[in-house]
Formats: C-alpha cells, structure tokens, sequence
C-alpha cells in the first residue's frame, strides 16, 4: 500500500467520522451539502475497494476498512432517519372540514351561542380509539350530511355498525367507489388498524363539528 492510498483511506475517514458528527443537523443547506460529500465518499471507496491487501499491512487495511464499513452503515442509518423526520413533520394530514363559519358563534362573557341547526351531543365511552383527540366523557357537537360528498378524509364521524350496538366516532381516512357506490375507510386515531368494514352513507347518523373539554 503506497503512500497515495493511504491518503485516500485517512481522508475517507475523516469526512465519514465529519459526517457522523453532523447527524443531528436539519438545515437543508446541510442536508444537501452532505448528499454531495455521500457522492465523493461512494468514489472513495471504490479507491480503498482496490487497494491490495496481500503484503505485511493487510492486518491494519483490513482493520481500517472494516472501520470504513461501520462508520457508512452508520451514516446512511442516519440519513434514513433523517427522510422519516423530514416526511413526518412535511407532510400533508387531512383535517376536518370547516362546517361552522365565524357568524354562525357568538360569544358572550357568560355564554356562547353556536347558531347550527339540527345538532346531535354525544358522549365517548371509554374505549381510547380517539385519544387523544377524545376520551371517555367528551362532548361531541354534530350535525347531519346532507350528501355522499360532503364527507371527506378527515372528518370526524358518528356511524351505526352492524358489529356494534354503540353508535361508532372514528375518522375518515379515505374516500372510495365500488358496485355498491361511494364507501368510506374509517379508523381510530388511537388504533393501530383501519376498521374492518365500509361505511356507506346510510351508516353515517352525523359529523363531529364541535369538541367540547
């Protein structure tokens, strides 16, 4: 191993070691500065990766390129965190729709008057599916659809269900067709899974509108 290759092979280390310091940073300017340094070091490697290794310096190549390995797992560990955080905290959850407009509340020193017609209360049972939007002893505002459309991912309903004798409050996660026309997805906040069956839009008695604490 000449002296050249041993050059490549402390640089290579001491950018990737560079790397590995820099994990917690979020600055995109960063981010796209360590994506261009990822490159150079794929170049490198192929260097070390040719490096021959049969003479009396084998021990310590190897010992340096296995470092090499761990400090590249380690860094591509990173980055893959780095992606979950990113589309964690960038994208897009559908929130309920705003079915109460700002003239339709009035609010008093003593009261508030909410001017919605046909309004249902509702009170949660203790079955943690909505946590921690709702839990047992919430009070639910809500109102009936008018039609199939006006439900969207999002919002809040309260649906009968055949595997159920309690009226059901979960969120709407997808909207979808089939032979029997349009259907809905829904899920507890709380619940690791979808509910098991469509709702249709007879199902649906009304949409939360209000949460009151």
């Amino acid at each position: 191993m000449n002296n050249t290759q041993f050059f490549w092979v402390g640089i290579l280390i001491l950018l990737l070691c560079g790397c590995a310091e820099q994990q917690d940073a979020t600055d995109q300017s960063e981010l796209h500065s360590y994506l261009a340094l990822q490159e150079a070091i794929v170049d490198m490697e192929e260097e070390v990766r040719g490096i021959v290794t049969d003479g009396p310096q084998k021990n310590e190549i190897t010992h340096l390129y296995r470092h090499l390995n761990n400090i590249t797992n380690e860094f591509e560990q990173n980055n893959k965190e780095e992606e979950f955080v990113q589309e964690k905290f960038t994208s897009e959850i559908p929130s309920p729709q705003d079915r109460v407009q700002e003239e339709q509340i009035t609010v008093y020193k003593k009261k508030v008057i909410l001017n919605i017609d046909n309004v249902y209360r509702g009170f949660l049972l203790d079955t943690n599916s909505m946590d921690p939007v709702m839990d047992e002893g919430t009070t639910t505002l809500a109102i009936k659809p008018e039609a199939p459309k006006d439900i969207q991912p999002g919002d809040i309903v309260l649906f009968s269900s055949d595997t159920n004798e309690y009226h059901i409050i979960h969120r709407i996660i997808e909207v979808g067709e089939d032979e029997q026309g349009m259907y809905y997805i829904t899920k507890g906040d709380n619940n690791p899974t979808e509910d098991p069956t469509k709702v249709r839009f007879e199902d649906i008695v009304a949409v939360v509108v209000g949460i009151l604490y």
